[in-house]
């Protein structure tokens, strides 16, 4: 009896009418909220008459000894509610497996449903499986973007910062700035750390400045707005004009104020002096009046002189 069932597992695991096609030990890496496909493409030859049975399996992470039967296919039915953390989540990619197309959607996974997915084809005599690696990562978390060192002032380094605090590691930082405008040929980044060091910072480095976080399931972004100072040679030279500017202000204005101080002591000369200046009015000549006692005096005289 044992050597018979000796014989038969033999010939199982030893046929070769049924074949699957898909690659063994597949790794697949997907984000938490999406959807994963696991195939499972065979074929079976004639001589596998026996019922046709596919089965999907997993070793989850969290329970690494044990393997549960997620979904089965058997004698043309589905029975796709044998996993509680799957129900309702899995089911097959084709409405008839029997045709050949054993592969599995997964639908909304997270962190829980990584593991080791394992399908079964079994067609007596023959008998095929093969496994599936399912890690679901969390993508990045949109990351912070700020900067540090120097703030202000000019020609001091300037660090710009971004940083996930969530997501599946190795994350890498990729920082850029708002087209047309490229990257300062002095700038370093430092991909992992997430840093832009501007060595020299100037006027000229001012814009919008881009950071992506980037892990294998995903990215996210954040902007930071960079307002640098110019150079101190240029605030000197728009200080010396705006000297010169009140310089000259203030020369007209003292020069203004003497003109009309001398205007008001001597108008005359003021007339002189100030070109384009209107005469000043002719004076008036004095005639000599009579006064009424003068008039009497001179009547009275004629009066007293004989003819």
């Amino acid at each position: 009896m044992y050597r018979l069932a000796f014989q038969l597992l033999n010939i199982m695991l030893t046929s070769k009418t049924l074949d699957i096609h898909t690659r063994n030990n597949k790794i697949v890496e997907t984000a938490e909220g999406e959807n994963a496909k696991l195939y499972c493409d065979f074929t079976a030859a004639p001589e596998d008459e026996g019922n046709l049975e596919i089965e999907w399996s997993v070793k989850s992470v969290r329970h690494p000894l044990d393997t549960a039967e997620i979904i089965l296919y058997t004698a043309g039915q589905i029975y796709d509610q044998l996993y509680e953390p799957l129900k309702g989540r899995v089911y097959f990619h084709s409405v008839d497996p029997a045709k050949g197309d054993g592969a599995i959607h997964l639908s909304l996974l997270t962190h829980r449903d990584t593991g080791i997915y394992k399908c079964q084809v079994k067609k007596a005599p023959g008998l095929r499986s093969i496994k599936t690696v399912l890690r679901v990562l969390k993508r990045p978390s949109k990351p912070r973007c700020y900067y540090t060192e120097g703030v202000g002032e000019f020609g001091k380094t300037k660090v710009l910062h971004c940083r996930s605090q969530e997501g599946a590691a190795p994350i890498q930082y990729q920082w850029s700035r708002t087209p047309p405008l490229k990257l300062p040929t002095s700038a370093v980044m430092d991909r992992m750390a997430g840093t832009l060091t501007l060595r020299d910072s100037r006027e000229s480095n001012t814009g919008t400045y881009k950071c992506s976080a980037i892990n294998r399931v995903g990215g996210e972004e954040c902007f930071l707005e960079m307002n640098l100072p110019d150079s101190p040679l240029v605030g000197m030279i728009a200080g010396a004009v705006t000297g010169s500017l009140i310089g000259v202000v203030v020369i007209a204005s003292i020069t203004c104020f003497i003109v009309r101080q001398r205007q008001r002591r001597d108008p005359e000369t003021s007339n002189e002096i100030v070109e384009d200046a209107s005469p000043p009015p002719p004076r008036r000549r004095s005639h000599p009046t009579c006064r009424k006692e003068d008039t009497t005096t001179v009547i009275e005289m004629s009066r007293a002189t004989p003819v």
